[in-house]
């Protein structure tokens, strides 16, 4: 899928049709393949992040640290790469655990 049919999918689903809100605080970040990642936005079914794994495919599942908030707290994660853009990848988290579902619903708000 080019960088144009990834965008125009996305156009047509519309911030209208998204399960959760997005969140544009740094508030987020996700270590995975031995790299942390600042969200450049999130919600509590993704995030979207810099683009640091030029040979992730779409597809590719990962796991990782979550850290939310001034606090820190640390939770587990596995998610799955929906989209690639110029430099930008999307993932949606998979099995997200009850706290960690909780912290993003709280920190979203």
């Amino acid at each position: 899928e080019t960088h144009k049919q990834s965008y125009e999918r996305a156009l047509a689903i519309g911030p209208d049709r998204r399960q959760h809100r997005r969140s544009r605080s740094d508030f987020l970040r996700l270590t995975f393949l031995g790299v942390e990642h600042v969200a450049v936005n999130w919600s509590e079914g993704g995030a979207l992040v810099l683009d640091r794994h030029p040979d992730l495919e779409v597809g590719a599942s990962v796991v990782g640290i979550a850290t939310i908030g001034p606090a820190s707290h640390r939770f587990r994660f596995s998610a799955e790469v929906i989209r690639r853009e110029a430099q930008h990848i999307a993932i949606r988290f998979v099995s997200v655990s009850p706290a960690l579902q909780r912290a993003l619903s709280i920190t979203s708000e």
